[in-house]
């Protein structure tokens, strides 16, 4: 409230639309507190600007306030005067039934004052009774009370007047027409209520004419709309049954393609099984039994020379066949998987440059991944591509006189391997199919995997690039 006080009078300038409804809203704040010196403070300046504004509203709403406060500080002069403007006030703005309670609020304030007089003479003016085309006296308007209702309530005021005052000749015969009033409008309420019926039955009597002609407009249409009806659940069942009949020619259509595709998919997985198997065997009988045996005669002569070279040149040659039985261990993890990602090979790979690394010390080996799709691989594809890694790597520590090995694992949409080292290069012999077994055997895998191999050979190095799809 403050704030907008401030607003409406910031500048030097007094803002009436503002202040005037600011003023009243903080004396009524102040009437809650009980600070009636700022009431009244607040009401002296909202009433001024109210006037100005030509608000009924706002002035009847201040001078109610003021009513207010001057009752309870019991000046009742200033009291009466600020009522009796509130009620001229509100004739102006507002219907009949709040006149009648501006009405008894000023008829209460005498009583309340002391003025029991002045209560009951407020009774009495509204309660005269005569045509509303009589007038009053010279200068005045007429007020007329003829509604039993409002008779009733202003003569119960009007009989508790009488009876504070002692006038008991008065209030018998107030109480008197108090029973007249009322009965007068019981039997006002008794005809319009028969009223009311009366026009109820007749509405209901026309509506039930009007019902029973539709009625008679639906029976006569009944048929027409029966027969339409009935064409239409033929027509409704024919194209359900037909969709039906669809749906299950469809349905059959799709299970037969589902049993081929299963089909097709358990061959391939028994073929990739039987492969898998077969490979395992191999390896686990050959290389296996090769290794064991290498390392059981290593360990044999190792006991029997003791000491020296000798021995340096046997361990040696225990940590090679020891290389050999973990190579093994790579194929047999290798196929015992169903399917292996690209970072799951990428880590064996780190696992594999570990174990080699004390054989090659003038070499560096480096993995790195850029991997946005883990796309996963079967077990054989798995085989075929650790083989391939394992022969490029054995290449180039071999041929290339380089000093460091890289493989990148590359899968954003198709998945790209690069196995690369910095050594002196190679010669364009793979581009034109030729090379030795190392590389044929690469070139085979990857035919027989429907993977792309391309070598780039500079004088910085070689690098075997092995593309696949997703798919």
């Amino acid at each position: 409230i403050q704030r907008a006080i401030q607003i409406g009078s910031s500048r030097g300038r007094i803002i009436p639309e503002i202040l005037a409804p600011s003023y009243l809203n903080a004396a009524n704040a102040y009437v809650s507190l009980q600070r009636p010196d700022s009431v009244e403070y607040y009401i002296q300046k909202a009433l001024p600007l109210c006037r100005k504004l030509e608000n009924l509203n706002y002035i009847a709403t201040g001078l109610r306030i003021q009513t207010d406060l001057y009752t309870r500080q019991g000046r009742y002069r200033e009291a009466e005067k600020a009522l009796k403007e509130m009620i001229a006030v509100r004739r102006k703005t507002v219907n009949g039934s709040i006149l009648v309670e501006d009405n008894l609020q000023l008829a209460e304030f005498y009583a309340g004052s002391g003025q029991l007089e002045k209560a009951i003479e407020v009774c009495t003016q509204n309660l005269q009774q005569g045509a509303l085309t009589n007038s009053g006296s010279a200068g005045e308007e007429a007020v007329y009370t003829n509604d039993p209702k409002l008779r009733a309530t202003y003569l119960k005021v009007l009989s508790g007047y009488y009876k504070q005052a002692g006038k008991w000749t008065e209030y018998q015969m107030t109480l008197e027409e108090l029973l007249a009033a009322k009965d007068s409008l019981y039997e006002a309420n008794s005809a319009e209520a028969i009223a009311d019926l009366e026009t109820k039955y007749e509405v209901q009597k026309k509506e039930n004419t009007i019902l029973q002609q539709k009625f008679d407009l639906q029976q006569k249409n009944f048929q027409f709309i029966a027969s339409l009806v009935l064409i239409g659940l033929i027509l409704t069942t024919g194209f359900a049954l037909f969709r039906r009949y669809r749906g299950n020619q469809r349905r059959r259509i799709e299970k037969l393609r589902e049993e081929e595709k299963r089909k097709a998919e358990e061959a391939v997985r028994e073929a990739e099984e039987k492969e898998r198997r077969r490979i395992a065997a191999d390896l686990h009988d050959n290389l296996g039994a090769y290794a064991a045996s290498m390392a059981a005669n290593l360990d044999f002569l190792e006991m029997g020379k003791g000491q020296g070279t000798d021995q340096e040149v046997y361990g040696e040659l225990r940590n090679n066949s020891q290389a050999i039985i973990s190579q093994l261990n790579d194929t047999i993890w290798v196929l015992k998987k169903d399917a292996l990602s690209l970072t799951a090979i990428s880590d064996r790979i780190k696992v594999f440059f570990q174990r080699i690394q004390p054989s090659y010390r003038q070499f560096t080996f480096e993995v790195t991944e850029s991997i946005d799709n883990d796309i996963t691989l079967s077990s054989a594809q798995a085989f075929h591509l650790y083989r391939i890694i394992q022969e490029a790597v054995v290449n180039a520590l071999k041929h290339s006189q380089g000093t460091k090995v890289m493989v990148k694992f590359v899968s954003t949409g198709d998945w790209q391997l690069h196995i690369s080292d910095n050594g002196k290069g190679m010669s364009d012999s793979p581009i034109k199919g030729l090379g030795g077994n190392g590389l044929e055997n690469i070139r085979s895998r990857c035919e027989q995997e429907g993977w792309t191999v391309q070598w780039e050979g500079t004088g910085q190095g070689t690098t075997v690039i092995i593309s696949g799809t997703t798919n």
